[in-house]
């Protein structure tokens, strides 16, 4: 049994009860000139290990100039990057 169903069997119920599908979580880190910190908040991310919780990650890049982009989908390669043009920032 995986560890996500062997969580919702335990916690929710062995005994008859329909099983409950994980719980899907989706992060979403807006970014602009920040390779450094994105990449360790994306490392932190990864390392959450919850059982009964998939965790997807997700970087909306404003056309940062520091590599940002290219370093996460160099250490991350699942996790989505939408690129923008630089006008996405707001005040």
């Amino acid at each position: 049994m995986s560890e996500s169903r062997e969580y919702v069997h335990r916690h929710i119920g062995g005994n008859g009860l329909q099983e409950c599908m994980p719980v899907r979580v989706i992060v979403v880190i807006p970014v602009y000139n920040r390779k450094a910190v994105t990449l360790s908040c994306l490392r932190q991310l990864a390392a959450v290990k919850t059982a009964g919780i998939v965790l997807e990650t997700g970087v909306v890049d404003d056309a940062s100039t520091d590599g940002t982009a290219e370093a996460i989908a160099s250490e991350f390669p699942a996790t989505i990057v939408l690129r923008g043009n630089g006008s996405l920032w707001w005040t």
